[in-house]
């Protein structure tokens, strides 16, 4: 085989070896519905871009130094430095695998860079051999190859995705006897008054009662519809229980934040704009607004869940991915929807045609950033599963700021939209004795109190608060404001509360039976 021939296979296998890491996070993460498919093609093109420049360069200033003949160089170089890329993303499972979870340190990641560095010598010496070449061009091409199903779908998924429509001030001028404005603020993992009090001995007395007397109905025996995030939020844009116990009757295959960018019309924001309102959705780094069926306060993009995520497998896990220093001009990660809102109202004021907000703020559920006082921490964990006993003192603290940025906009939106509907409502409680792995029927009730009881506070005009009830769940509540929009009377579900694990292995759902605090296998 000629130089040339040899260089133009080391350069595909290069190109293949880079791809490897990129196809794999797809082929993991392209069925998690709190992100958009797009975002993952267009992150995996742009970093791969970068790389491939990095490399490049690198290369060109490599030859000039050494002066070796330029197809044999860069046959060896090409497929060395893919290589190198390839191995750094062992790093999660060898620190996992050698050193146990608490091996990921400075110390770990030397040693597994030393072992990944005398790998990319034995393979640059390797590579003069075209055999060699051959062998690691059918390697990838395989792995490749392996994973091209679940690539393509995610493609197709990402093809779906609707632009963001974005807007500035409002502009609209209605008269004042127009239809009352929505705000519906998801306040993610805040548990019940029963749970604070019972889990954390914390009494949340103080804020319950200031709320009341700012006009709002404490549902103080709430459930939530469903037990996780994605799954709440879906009942609360459907309207209904999704996924029930029937297994046949599945009413809606995608799930938020996903919900808002397939083809067909989320059947809440559609009822909200048949009733004469704009759905405005203000997300967060989890689940951004986005999709052609909402509108949006802020048409910004955040790359860092997902750079958290892909980066995490390799050593840049010790020096970045674990620890991020907040500051006020990145303000990253993005979870403070609350705050987003409080700015526009300070800058536009009210819309001034009907509207509904759907807001999703992500406090108190981790990552731990903001101190009692709502400043953030010098650092924090970036890892959203962080339900360990000694991060207790953090989420109540993350608890009492959400406590006061809802008591601001409570008093903000006094003053700007007095007539407005107003829920501030959790989608699950904490997690803190939740013992995911084991079967429904062995949870224990303090378990499910704690995640599936939830705070449910509402506003609403005379006429429709008489509809409120102690034990209105997400899936009711947004009925009765649906109704209270339309003027009709409201036709509520049975109250029920549904419970998924954390398993790729096992999606039965559980049911709780309410009066007893125990759940048991459904389908």
């Amino acid at each position: 085989m000629s130089d040339r021939g040899r260089l133009v296979i080391a350069a595909v296998t290069g190109i293949l070896f880079l791809l490897l890491p990129f196809v794999d996070f797809l082929s993991r993460n392209h069925a998690d519905p709190s992100l958009i498919p797009a975002d993952y093609i267009r992150f995996c093109l742009v970093n791969l871009s970068y790389i491939l420049a990095a490399a490049t360069a690198l290369g060109v200033v490599l030859f000039w130094l050494v002066g070796k003949r330029l197809y044999k160089f860069w046959q060896r170089y090409l497929i060395s430095v893919a290589v190198l890329f390839f191995l750094s993303f062992t790093y999660d499972a060898f620190y996992n695998g050698l050193l146990g979870p608490k091996g990921a340190n400075g110390l770990s990641a030397a040693l597994h860079g030393g072992l990944v560095l005398l790998l990319a010598a034995v393979v640059f010496k390797a590579s003069k051999h075209t055999p060699v070449v051959l062998a690691a061009f059918a390697f990838v091409t395989a792995n490749i190859g392996l994973a091209l199903p679940v690539v393509l779908e995610t493609v197709a998924a990402a093809a779906q995705t609707g632009s963001v429509h974005s807007v500035g001030a409002y502009t609209n001028n209605k008269p004042k006897d127009r239809q009352p404005n929505v705000y519906y603020v998801i306040l993610d993992a805040y548990p019940s008054a029963r749970t604070l009090q019972q889990v954390f001995a914390f009494d949340n007395t103080a804020f319950i009662a200031a709320m009341e007397e700012n006009g709002f109905y404490h549902a103080s025996e709430t459930y939530s519809s469903y037990n996780q995030t994605t799954l709440t939020l879906t009942s609360i844009m459907t309207g209904d229980y999704f996924n029930t116990d029937d297994k046949d009757a599945l009413k809606s295959e995608r799930r938020y934040p996903r919900l808002l960018t397939g083809v067909h019309v989320p059947p809440t924001v559609a009822a909200v704009k048949e009733a004469g309102y704009e759905f405005y959705v203000i997300g967060n780094n989890w689940g951004r607004c986005a999709g052609p069926h909402v509108s949006c306060y802020d048409s910004a993009r955040d790359d860092s869940y997902l750079s958290h995520a892909f980066w995490s497998a390799t050593p840049v896990k010790v020096l970045i991915s674990t620890k991020k220093k907040p500051t006020k001009k990145s303000g990253r990660p993005d979870v403070d929807a609350i705050g987003k809102l409080s700015d526009r109202l300070r800058r536009f004021g009210a819309p001034t045609s009907p509207t509904f907000t759907f807001v999703h703020h992500l406090s108190p559920h981790p990552p731990y950033i903001f101190k009692e006082n709502c400043t953030q921490r010098s650092s924090y964990k970036v890892d959203f599963g962080l339900w360990s006993s000694p991060a207790r003192p953090l989420f109540l603290d993350n608890l009492k700021c959400t406590n006061s940025k809802v008591l601001e906009l409570t008093k903000q939106l006094s003053s700007h939209d007095p007539s407005a509907i107003i829920v501030f409502q959790s989608d699950h409680g904490s997690a803190f004795t939740v013992e995911w792995n084991k079967p429904y029927e062995h949870w224990s009730p303090v378990s499910i109190l704690e995640r599936s009881t939830i705070l449910n506070l509402i506003k609403m005009p005379d006429q429709c608060s008489r509809w409120l009830s102690p034990n209105m769940n997400n899936v009711n509540t947004m009925r009765a404001v649906l109704a209270c929009i339309n003027g009709r009377e409201p036709q509520f579900l049975a109250n029920k509360s549904y419970i998924a694990r954390y398993s790729k292995n096992d999606q039965t759902l559980g049911k709780v039976d309410i009066t007893t605090n125990q759940a048991l296998p459904i389908n």
